[in-house]
């Protein structure tokens, strides 16, 4: 299948951070045998309401990847333990033949 996961960070963390949570992805995925589609740095974004803890801002990141179900829970386990991940979700795309076409721009 193939999966999107948006992974929002704490502004305050710092690059050495974000670039932790990207090797957390990478590795989750080549340890169990998923493939890194595409990856985006949005950068930093205003949320449209302050979190609980009074937030207002997060770096955002995106990632397109192949993988099967055991892939998600294992980077879902690790974005929970880490504490400079304010938010994250994982989304369905299809199935493993649509990979070509994902990440392309239309014209």
């Amino acid at each position: 299948m193939i999966y999107e996961l948006c992974c929002i960070a704490n502004v305050d963390s710092g690059e050495a951070e974000l670039s932790r949570i990207t090797n957390i992805i990478k590795e989750s995925l080549t340890s169990l045998g998923g493939n890194l589609l595409l990856e985006d740095d949005w950068g930093v974004k205003t949320f449209a309401q302050p979190t609980s803890a009074k937030r207002v801002k997060g770096h955002y990141v995106y990632w397109i990847f192949q993988a099967d179900g055991n892939v998600n829970t294992e980077i879902l386990r690790r974005l929970k333990i880490d504490e400079s991940v304010l938010k994250y979700a994982i989304f369905k795309l299809g199935l493993d033949d649509l990979d070509s076409d994902v990440g392309k721009r239309k014209e």
